[in-house]
């Protein structure tokens, strides 16, 4: 089955503002990116451009090392200056007939992507883009690159509908090759050329008509809501949740998508996903009574055992609360991973357990990383723990820094002391990671960290003195996660974030799911423990190991240990 969500670029907000005849199909160009990873790009015929500054945006977001090459006979001033403030690094752009591949002319400024593109020994292309809008003859442009495209190449060609320029190309490539065509804004056409043909490619080839209708629907609807928030707010940043919402709402009411007769099940379910991904909705609260420790006159959970306890009169001026949970009372080897490159930050580390029991081979691993090591009531999940930890040693937030963590992620994939260090001399009282706006804007508490301004601001004090012991984890999320930023941003106290939602368009997105690989390059070097286990939003999981191994040389067997023994049928044991 394809699923769309497996390709979330689509829902990103381009850079520059589309405003030419292909305006619709800039959020597909991203997802195509996405789906192909490609090595090599070339676009024949730029038009206004918004096709090929998407490609170029998706190619940056995803890392991908990859060289692009755009060719037109005119490209404006102000395509070229966009283009080459963000992405000159990895692409060019040429000003010649896409169908003189030989013949380039003069390129002595554009480097050695130029001059290589002039000897004929580019490397061969895995993504052709034909976009015969500003003129040029589709089939004549083609035929001179055509030699050149790998095993695993497709064509991406535009106006192949209505006897548009790109037509008689589509003809001639579609015939007996996997392809899938899109319909609306003059057409599109996608065919694999090469003996590889692309998994998602061939599996979109492969619709049954309702599903490839329905799926046809869903791009030129979503195309559609970004052309016409682009239109409405040229200038403005993203504003277009609540638009594309009501956009997808509608498609997913639409007789195409409805769950009966018709072949459409597994894509409805799908589209769900999507909408999900689009439009964050609350959980509406549960009615049942949440157990709450620690306010309203109940009794709050006793105090933790403490198995390890600081030195005596030690009082250090960094430190790290580090909250634990484990069924088996095991501390897991990604877990002393993570401890010891908190230390190695300069920081020592208070680890709370909740878990029922620490063996005594788990405490012998954790202590000799840990200035202390506390056992409590598993009740209050991170922020319970955090608390009872400033209850069990007050002084501490009379320090320099406080870092709060948890055992949620694996990592770090890459050094920390460079990040830490680059952040703790940014001009801000307190950061994190990443920054998310599901729900409220906040930054997303598996990793916090909060300078002395903030340490003796009453805001924070009051903020975590007043932290329940909830027993829902949703109430804690609410309660605690998804306010603190606010809180103390009203305070006047400042934040940033390593992973931004500028960046990641988190109102959309959950960065740490659905962008967890452009998060990853972006500086954040935590990958969430249940994005592997669970895979919750259905992100696209295929080849993490390799990532991870290949671009951070991280070893991975202490993840693949751990989800053996937690959850041995996990999607990444099978994927990876």
């Amino acid at each position: 089955m394809f699923n769309p969500l497996d390709y979330p670029l689509f829902l990103e907000h381009p850079e520059r503002p589309p405003r030419g005849a292909h305006r619709q199909y800039v959020p597909f160009a991203m997802a195509l990116v996405q789906m192909l990873r490609p090595r090599r790009v070339v676009a024949l015929g730029l038009g206004d451009g918004d096709v090929y500054l998407a490609t170029c945006q998706a190619v940056a977001a995803l890392g991908l090392g990859a060289t692009c090459l755009g060719i037109d006979e005119a490209p404006s001033v102000e395509l070229r200056a966009h283009h080459d403030a963000r992405y000159g690094a990895f692409s060019r752009l040429i000003t010649a007939s896409p169908a003189t591949a030989g013949d380039l002319g003069d390129r002595a400024d554009h480097g050695d992507l130029g001059d290589r593109a002039d000897r004929g020994d580019i490397e061969p292309l895995d993504l052709v883009i034909v976009d015969p809008s500003s003129g040029i003859d589709g089939a004549a442009a083609f035929a001179g690159w055509r030699a050149r495209t790998s095993e695993r190449a497709v064509v991406a060609v535009y106006d192949n509908v209505g006897g548009g320029r790109g037509e008689p190309l589509w003809r001639e490539l579609a015939a007996d090759r996997p392809s899938f065509q899109l319909d609306h804004a003059g057409g599109l056409g996608i065919v694999a050329i090469g003996s590889d043909v692309p998994d998602p490619l061939r599996a979109m080839a492969a619709l049954g008509p309702a599903d490839a209708a329905a799926l046809r629907a869903c791009y030129a609807r979503v195309g559609a809501a970004a052309a016409d928030v682009v239109a409405r707010e040229l200038h403005a940043r993203v504003e277009r949740a609540e638009h594309t919402e009501a956009v997808l709402s509608e498609v997913l009411d639409s007789v195409s998508f409805r769950v009966g007769k018709t072949a459409t099940a597994p894509l409805r379910w799908a589209f769900d996903r999507v909408g999900e991904a689009i439009a964050w909705r609350p959980h509406r609260r549960s009615e049942r009574r949440v157990r709450r420790h620690g306010a309203d006159g109940e009794a709050t959970p006793p105090p933790p055992e403490r198995l390890k306890d600081f030195a005596a009169g030690t009082r250090p001026a960094r430190v790290c609360l580090f909250s634990h949970f484990d069924r088996d009372g095991i501390v897991d080897d990604y877990v002393l991973r993570y401890l010891d490159a908190l230390r190695g930050c300069g920081l020592d580390i208070v680890f709370v357990s909740t878990a029922p029991t620490l063996r005594p081979e788990a405490l012998a691993r954790v202590a000799p990383l840990c200035a202390a090591v506390l056992l409590r009531e598993n009740v209050g999940f991170d922020f319970g723990s955090w608390r009872a930890a400033l209850d069990s040693y007050p002084w501490i937030l009379d320090g320099e820094l406080l870092v709060v963590a948890n055992d949620s992620v694996y990592g770090p994939v890459r050094a920390l002391r460079p990040l830490f260090d680059a952040m703790s001399a940014r001009a801000c009282d307190f950061w994190g990671m990443t920054e998310s706006r599901q729900l409220s804007q906040h930054l997303q508490s598996y990793f916090l960290a909060f300078k002395k301004e903030c340490l003796q601001s009453e805001t924070f004090r009051a903020f975590f003195a007043d932290v329940a012991f909830f027993d829902d984890k949703k109430q804690v999320i609410d309660a605690y996660e998804l306010t603190l930023t606010g809180r103390l941003a009203a305070a006047g106290l400042r934040w940033a974030a390593v992973a931004p939602h500028v960046e990641l368009d988190g109102r959309v997105l959950n960065p740490v799911h659905h962008l967890w690989r452009s998060t990853l390059d972006g500086g954040v070097p935590f990958v969430k423990v249940e994005l592997l286990r669970d895979n919750p939003l259905k992100a696209n999981l295929h080849g993490w190991e390799s990532f991870l191994r290949h671009r951070f040389g991280y070893e991975t067997e202490p993840i693949l240990r751990h989800l053996r023994r937690i959850k041995p049928d996990a999607e990444a044991l099978r994927v990876r």
